[in-house]
């Protein structure tokens, strides 16, 4: 018992500490058989957990996680592409990046992303969304958005404004809730939502 205690103490938190990444909160979880390319590009806030076999690739930008985010198991993350514009060069031989091939991805706080999703370059998943597994994510999507599908588009809203309100409340100090004006999207959800 005790050595099966130490076991997950170990693989909790002391397997990833090979990792130097550019920043790292507190209580941050690398599942198993995870790969991760250019850790000094990846940002974590506190209360992070990646799921096992996730592949986090950031070469050129950045891939932020906000604080209380959850990774499914097989989750991707690549914030860069290939340059496939040069005439008479083959793909794999082509090494000249482009500015524009490779953009930061953004992970809020309060995100949930399921199982096998692909999140690629120059996405940012607001605050409190929900992203369904097997999504291909390639556009942002506000605050508390359900999303889910390939390519991925908002299946639902998490919250009505009323209710966001309320989390938030309890969740972040004033000066960190989102204001009410940000939150004029939701508000055509409101009806549907106050009879769930």
């Amino acid at each position: 018992m005790i050595r099966k205690i130490v076991n997950i103490l170990r693989y909790v938190f002391v397997r990833h500490r090979k990792y130097q990444f550019a920043r790292q909160g507190k209580k941050v979880i690398i599942g198993n058989g995870c790969i991760i390319n250019s850790a000094s590009m990846i940002e974590f806030g506190d209360n992070v957990s990646i799921g096992p076999n996730a592949v986090l690739y950031a070469i050129y930008k950045k891939i932020i996680f906000g604080n209380n985010v959850m990774l499914g198991p097989h989750v991707t993350i690549v914030n860069g592409d290939h340059n496939i514009r040069k005439i008479g060069v083959a793909i794999i031989d082509n090494h000249e990046k482009l500015p524009e091939d490779d953009s930061d991805v953004i992970i809020g706080d309060d995100v949930w992303i399921g199982a096998n999703v692909t999140i690629l370059k120059g996405v940012n998943i607001g605050r409190g969304c929900v992203v369904a597994a097997g999504a291909v994510v390639i556009s942002s999507f506000p605050a508390y958005c359900v999303v889910g599908g390939v390519p991925a588009h908002i299946l639902g809203i998490r919250f009505n404004s009323k209710q966001v309100i309320a989390h938030e409340k309890i969740l972040y100090p004033e000066e960190m809730r989102m204001k009410e004006s940000e939150l004029d999207y939701l508000r055509l959800d409101d009806d549907r939502k106050e009879k769930v």
